[in-house]
């Protein structure tokens, strides 16, 4: 096992502290930037001395930026299945990338709070991630990033569409905004399913714990904006908070009502979690 992975594995992920704002009902905010080089095919294409080549300019790149000389860079034929597999939990990477080879990796920038992959779907992932609602701290942070690099890097983009991506729906600003939110309190209430219909119209989508595909296990969801043209990242971030904020409002009305109205069910549910966990092995 790596020897950074094998200290994350020891520790409490970084995103998960009681005090951040809005928590506990808001677990993390995340910011990620897609990002691809002009002149250089998108990595599904790319030829493997192509990738490698977007890796050392990356690598590069990083080191003239003021945090980029202590920056730590994992290569994915580096790491074994244990060690994506706790980069993967600990949202560091997708699982998509867990699945690549020789040329994707992840440059891990101070701490877990700010991160970069290379040859995910993109040439470039930029991500900054945190505890609680703090969107606009997170964008602080990626957008000093993407700057920096971009200074050292031709990133392709159309005056017309703006940033140019592998999928489609990431043209534009590039930009996908998430919150992380654990709401036990309206599934228990039948007050989910509504919020889940009225997100589409919001033009927000919601999925798993680990994302895209993902089930949505022990109540947790993630909201994230559902296009990026045609949107500045600033309206994007305040539509996304908006709702966000009514949803943690609703959520702690909901677990109020639990409490008061159903405290033998709101405790055994509580018990049962507890001896599941308790009880359970390896």
């Amino acid at each position: 096992m790596n020897r950074l992975t094998q200290q994350l594995a020891t520790t409490p992920a970084a995103w998960l502290q009681r005090d951040a704002p809005a928590a506990p009902v808001v677990l993390s905010s995340r910011i990620r930037l897609a990002r691809n080089l002009a002149g250089m095919p998108f990595p599904n294409r790319a030829t493997l001395r192509q990738r490698a080549d977007v890796w050392s300019r990356t690598a590069a790149a990083l080191n003239r930026t003021p945090d980029g000389p202590g920056a730590t860079l994992l290569e994915l034929p580096d790491l074994t299945a244990g060690d994506r597999q706790i980069l993967a939990e600990r949202h560091v990477i997708s699982r998509d990338l867990t699945q690549n080879g020789r040329g994707s990796g992840l440059a891990l920038i101070g701490s877990e709070r700010l991160s970069l992959m290379i040859n995910e779907e993109d040439h470039l992932r930029l991500q900054s991630l945190a505890p609680g609602l703090t969107l606009w701290e997170r964008w602080q942070d990626i957008d000093r990033l993407d700057n920096r690099l971009g200074e050292a890097l031709d990133f392709a983009f159309d005056p017309r569409l703006g940033f140019l991506t592998a999928c489609p729906t990431n043209v534009g600003t590039g930009m996908r905004a998430s919150v992380m939110l654990w709401l036990p309190g309206l599934a228990l209430t039948d007050g989910l399913k509504p919020v889940l219909r009225a997100m589409s119209v919001m033009n927000l989508t919601v999925r798993g714990l680990f994302g895209e595909g993902t089930e949505a296990l022990g109540f947790v969801l993630q909201f994230s904006n559902q296009s990026t043209l045609g949107e500045s990242e600033s309206q994007i971030l305040q539509r996304l908070e908006r709702v966000v904020r009514q949803l943690v409002w609703s959520e702690e009305n909901a677990r109020l009502r639990l409490a008061s109205h159903s405290p033998a069910r709101l405790l055994d549910l509580v018990g049962r979690a507890y001896g599941t966990l308790f009880y359970a092995h390896e």
